[in-house]
């Protein structure tokens, strides 16, 4: 009977010690396991703490050019200037009261790097323009479709003047695929775990990925890259996957990515980067 009260009492006492989440605050947080607290923060329960999910893919990779993991391929260049964006689509059906996508969601990053969600109908293959100018675009996401459900067209987003590429929602993805963000005004970013996959598919024979993980501190002007390693499809099997490649947080207005550099033409991959966003004001 003694060993059954003192169960009892051990027993309330960790109930007493865990936490109690009341709606969108967390009231007693003395006690947060690893996997309670990161659940609590994805749903929104603890103030200042965001959860992000940065997914992209390159079905393309050409020999021995190093590209972003990005729909839209190629090298990223620091911008310095924001300018009106320009959001168009390969299908006429992506237009306002068409049959694909009607218009989109687009995370703004402005000149003081503070984020501007901004909405923006869509008008088939000729251009819409952004209220507002954009330096970067964070993510770009299908606000509405019509009877297809989906984006029919690859819907682009550039700079109307330079014509620079930012972002694509793929067809039928109904959002941007670009491993990269920009850390938006009043955050500080940790980058918590990536994970890099090569797809393998018919007829291709394997090739040697480098994947690098790389910085943009426009306080220095300076380009960091943060890790290098290797992967081979035709020896490993399954994902390559990085535990919190970054030590210290990345600071507003810094912009991170992650590169492939192939030694077979048509290589694909793709990259999973999970974020933890803290609020600094």
């Amino acid at each position: 009977m003694k060993k059954i009260a003192a169960f009892f009492v051990l027993a309330i006492a960790l109930m007493s010690a865990a936490p109690r989440f009341d709606n969108q605050t967390i009231t007693q947080s003395t006690y947060i396991t690893s996997l309670m607290s990161t659940r609590a923060i994805e749903l929104g329960q603890v103030s200042g703490y965001a959860h992000d999910v940065k997914y992209g893919w390159n079905l393309d990779l050409d020999e021995n050019i190093t590209e972003i993991i990005a729909a839209q391929g190629g090298q990223f260049s620091p911008i310095s200037t924001e300018q009106i964006i320009s959001v168009s689509s390969s299908s006429p059906n992506d237009t306002l009261g068409g049959t694909g996508a009607r218009s989109v969601t687009v995370e703004c990053i402005r000149q003081d790097y503070s984020q501007e969600d901004i909405v923006i109908d869509l008008s088939g293959t000729t251009s819409s323009l952004s209220a507002v100018p954009c330096l970067y675009v964070n993510r770009a996401i299908v606000n509405e479709s019509g009877s297809q459900r989906q984006n029919v067209g690859t819907i682009t987003i550039t700079q109307q003047v330079s014509g620079l590429v930012l972002r694509q929602i793929p067809i039928g993805s109904g959002i941007t695929q670009s491993c990269q963000f920009i850390v938006p005004k009043g955050k500080r970013v940790l980058v918590e775990d990536i994970t890099f996959t090569i797809i393998r598919y018919a007829g291709f024979l394997g090739a040697r990925v480098e994947f690098t993980g790389a910085i943009f501190s426009p306080a220095t002007n300076t380009v960091y890259r943060a890790f290098l390693i290797t992967s081979d499809s035709s020896l490993d099997s399954g994902p390559v996957k990085i535990e919190h490649p970054y030590t210290f947080p990345r600071e507003e207005g810094e912009v991170i990515w992650f590169e492939a550099l192939t030694d077979r033409d048509d290589t694909r991959v793709t990259c999973r980067a999970n974020l933890l966003i803290v609020d600094t004001e």
